[in-house]
Parts: structure tokens; C-alpha cells; sequence
């Protein structure tokens, strides 16, 4: 099997980041879930994806997107973001 060559630095950067995307990509037991919050009490349940906290937000008024897609999020919504460490059983 034949390797592509690196010929520059930024080339070397685009393949390690493949790689690493990769690995992020396949779950490798690191997560994190996200939900909305106002005046720090959850408004909507934990979801696996931003984005899906996000469409929380904008359905209670608490976020908006503008005209180039930027996503804000209005005083006094937040979002709430976790680390969740899925262990595997030995076998």
C-alpha cells in the first residue's frame, strides 16, 4: 500500500485531522449532552446534539438565528453542556 506523500506542513495538518476526526467520529466512549436552561433551571430535556438544544431554545423564544445562520442565545437563556464517559464491560 502506497502513502501519499506530505509535501507540506498544512498537508500534514488536513491528514492528521482526518484521522483524528475519525476517531472522534466513531464515539470511542466520549459524548456530551446539551440542554436548555433559563435563569439556570432546565427548560427542555438532555439531548445528544447542540444542535437539537439549540431548536429547544428558538421554540421557547430563548434563541435566534440572524441572517448569515449565527445562532444567539437571548438573555435569560443558556445552554448547559456535560461530559458523559460511557464505559465498556471486560470481557
Amino acid at each position: 500500500m502506497a502513502y501519499p506523500q506530505l509535501n507540506s506542513r498544512a498537508h500534514l495538518i488536513d491528514v492528521l485531522f482526518l484521522f483524528h476526526r475519525a476517531a472522534i467520529d466513531s464515539g470511542g466512549g466520549m459524548q456530551y449532552r446539551y440542554r436548555a436552561i433559563c435563569l439556570r433551571r432546565p427548560v427542555g430535556p438532555w439531548r445528544t446534539s447542540r444542535d437539537l438544544a439549540r431548536r429547544d431554545l428558538v421554540a421557547l423564544d430563548l434563541g435566534a438565528y440572524d441572517e448569515w445562520g449565527r445562532f444567539y442565545i437571548v438573555v435569560p437563556g443558556d445552554m448547559e453542556w456535560e461530559y458523559v464517559a460511557h464505559q465498556s464491560r471486560a470481557a
